[in-house]
């Protein structure tokens, strides 16, 4: 299973990297390059070391391995779930900026050096919300809510899933029951704050006062 991205309240990262040299390897740079290049890495830590996000430390590593293609470099952070990639270029020191790379769209910006440390936190922010919209966008897609037959439950379950809110009456029975037909099982009986509209006052499989909201997949 593939995760587009960590949240970056779970993974506060960025990684600042050697990278975009175009057909150029970081090898066959001359001195004066390499030691612009390295300049400017110093100088993105400098700017961001000392940077708090949501009370912490930003961790930042610098990735300055220069027998390693940018590539693999991109694809080995990639699948840390590292948020945020900064990638620090020959381009990107003459033009006083650092491409910015945001994991989940693969999204590249140019950031100015100066603007960097003001920058991050709300481009850590933006990131954080648009996960959180599309998990939430994709969670209410495939739910399901005011299903009150059984019938409905199961051609739901057997054709499309999903998440389906029912009332259930706590009984294994009736538990078993959704698992034998379409081997749904009940996931979670979420809270007051997950339920959308009344709780059901019977229970969708037999039909007795139901004791709660249960979630099925």
């Amino acid at each position: 299973m593939r995760i587009d991205a960590f949240p970056d309240r779970v993974f506060p990262a960025v990684v600042s990297k050697v990278g975009n040299f175009g057909r150029d390897a970081f090898e066959h740079l001359d001195a004066r390059t390499k030691e612009l290049i390295g300049k400017a890495k110093r100088r993105v830590f400098n700017v961001l070391q000392d940077r708090v996000y949501l009370g912490e430390l930003v961790r930042i590593h610098v990735d300055d391995r220069d027998t390693v293609k940018p590539g693999a470099k991109y694809y080995e952070w990639e699948a840390k779930g590292v948020p945020l990639r900064l990638e620090v270029g020959p381009r990107d020191v003459e033009q006083g900026h650092v491409m910015t790379v945001r994991r989940d769209r693969r999204e590249k910006e140019p950031v100015a050096l100066e603007a960097l440390a003001a920058d991050l936190p709300a481009r850590l922010d933006r990131i954080q919300a648009d996960l959180l919209a599309a998990a939430s966008d994709r969670r209410e897609r495939n739910s399901h809510r005011d299903v009150t037959t059984y019938e409905d439950r199961r051609e739901i379950h057997a054709g499309p899933g999903g998440f389906v809110y029912a009332g259930w009456c706590g009984g294994e029975p009736c538990e078993q029951r959704v698992k034998d037909d379409t081997r749904a099982t009940i996931r979670v009986l979420p809270d007051e704050e997950f339920r959308q509209g009344m709780v059901p006052d019977r229970c969708i499989v037999c039909r007795e006062a139901a004791a709660t909201l249960a979630v099925m997949a």
